[in-house]
């Protein structure tokens, strides 16, 4: 930030000089001359940082600022993907066991295993824990595959 104070202080001579200069020059043409180089010299004052830039370290900033801005960006679509990887999953299972109540089946816990597809998380296997007759299970089965596209060899029964 030295640079910017180095900035000012010019800028306020420039302003203090060109200001004496207009005060002290007689009227008339050489009083037009002398605002005109006032002028030019507050301009070039003006326009120093952009001269004295180093434009190679900002060339270098920017790229940083891009890979960074890259890094940050790719983080939070892995952040994204996970959380909703993890809201699929207890959608389905809570999906799952609102089923198992209905088949009467008790105290049933459920792990649903989910792939990704097509630029999203489909269900992928399911293991369902409970005690529930071959009946349930069938039904239960069925339920699976055609609501949620689980084929038989990727459904399990626990206990």
């Amino acid at each position: 930030m030295t640079w910017l104070r180095e900035w000012i202080y010019s800028l306020i001579i420039a302003s203090v000089i060109a200001a004496l200069a207009k005060e002290i020059t007689p009227p008339g043409g050489v009083k037009r001359v002398t605002e005109f180089l006032c002028g030019v010299m507050l301009t070039g004052v003006m326009l120093m940082p952009v001269v004295r830039a180093d434009w190679d370290a900002f060339s270098l900033g920017l790229a940083d600022y891009r890979d960074t801005l890259e890094s940050v960006t790719e983080s939070v679509e892995e952040q994204e993907n996970r959380l909703l990887r993890v809201y699929i999953e207890q959608e389905i299972n809570a999906y799952v066991l609102q089923e198992t109540s209905l088949l009467d089946i008790s105290g049933a816990q459920v792990t649903t295993r989910l792939k990704w597809r097509d630029e999203s998380w489909i269900p992928y296997e399911v293991t369902v824990a409970a005690e529930m007759t071959d009946e349930q299970w069938k039904r239960l089965g069925a339920y699976l595959e055609s609501e949620l596209g689980i084929p038989p060899e990727r459904q399990h029964r626990g206990e």
